[in-house]
């Protein structure tokens, strides 16, 4: 069977107008436009939707929204750790909110089942950051929600996509910015892809000009970039390297010591090992730097696993495209 790259470069020429971190451990036609997104996704209600691949998972949620109710219709909110997208005429956060109401939950901060905000209903979404639930009961009870889509967004759901991100489909925990390390670092986490593919690009969230490098299993450097970042995600091309199903590799970041701008997340570390479509998360990792400079690692490094793992400290990121069998679904990039 043919193999393609999931992913086709599109330009579309432009006419005139727009046509579309405590303590560290202590730790007309007027030109071309390209933009890298996921078409034909179920939005978790009976429909499909499109997002751009570097859209934060507010946005996702919303755009999935919408394509249910339209544009315009939907509200973002929040029920205890739950928040989300909803229609704005269903209401938010009372018990006699109407059966078979949908909503878009792009940040579980805490939660372990579906309806847990409305006295229930224990479908696991431990760590489920972008989830669809509908409302099964006009009350607050162990039946209130059902959930109607594990993960929103995953290119398994879409009928075409471009690169997929390791970190931020499921992004969680409290953010913390602006940190000031008291010594050198290199910070980020080691993950695992479950198919063949490529990386195409390095990202980071930080509030600074770092270095981001990408390692594979020996350690070896197969890619840098250096990123900018105002504390928002940042991605930047690179020459494409190869990644093989079941091997691990590691992202991290250079961090000097006492450099300002770093930004973390604190974890539950239960919640590490995550896979969210075809990369796995495998844990956080760390290591000193003897120089302070924090361009040393190695397989001296240290990791964060399942006990241990309390931080993500060095918020980094990998864009990967993925081989797939030739099913006749076109790839798109457009905006």
């Amino acid at each position: 069977m043919k193999k393609l790259k999931s992913k086709i470069w599109l330009f579309i020429p432009l006419i005139s107008a727009v046509l579309f971190f405590s303590g560290f451990l202590i730790f007309g036609l007027s030109g071309l436009t390209l933009v890298w997104a996921a078409t034909g996704c179920t939005n978790g209600a009976g429909g499909t939707f499109s997002y751009n691949i570097d859209d934060p998972s507010s946005e996702i949620a919303r755009k999935a929204c919408e394509s249910k109710y339209g544009a315009g219709n939907c509200a973002a909110g929040s029920c205890a750790f739950f928040d989300y997208w909803y229609r704005t005429a269903g209401g938010s956060c009372y018990c006699v909110k109407p059966v078979d109401e949908y909503e878009w939950i792009y940040n579980n901060r805490g939660f372990t089942g579906v309806g847990q905000d409305y006295g229930g209903q224990p479908t696991d979404v431990t760590g489920d950051s972008l989830f669809v639930r509908r409302k099964n009961t006009a009350v607050c009870d162990a039946n209130s929600w059902v959930l109607t889509l594990k993960y929103l967004g995953d290119p398994s759901t879409c009928s075409a996509g471009g690169g997929y991100r390791g970190w931020l489909p499921c992004e969680y925990g409290s953010l913390n910015i602006n940190v000031a390390p008291t010594s050198g670092y290199a910070l980020g986490y080691q993950f695992t892809p479950n198919r063949n593919g490529q990386i195409t690009k390095l990202c980071g969230y930080f509030n600074a000009i770092k270095m981001v490098r990408l390692y594979d299993k020996d350690h070896v450097m197969r890619a840098f970039t250096s990123v900018t970042s105002s504390n928002n995600w940042v991605c930047n091309t690179i020459s494409p390297v190869s990644v093989s199903a079941g091997l691990a590799y590691h992202v991290v970041v250079e961090w000097p010591i006492n450099a300002p701008g770093l930004a973390w997340r604190s974890l539950d570390p239960a919640l590490l090992n995550r896979t969210c479509g075809d990369i796995t998360i495998d844990y956080v990792v760390w290591q000193l730097s003897p120089s302070g400079s924090g361009t040393e690692f190695d397989g001296s490094h240290q990791k964060g696993d399942a006990t241990t793992g309390k931080e993500l400290d060095g918020l980094v990121d990998v864009e990967m495209s993925f081989e797939t069998a030739d099913t006749g679904s076109s790839f798109l990039l457009f905006e």
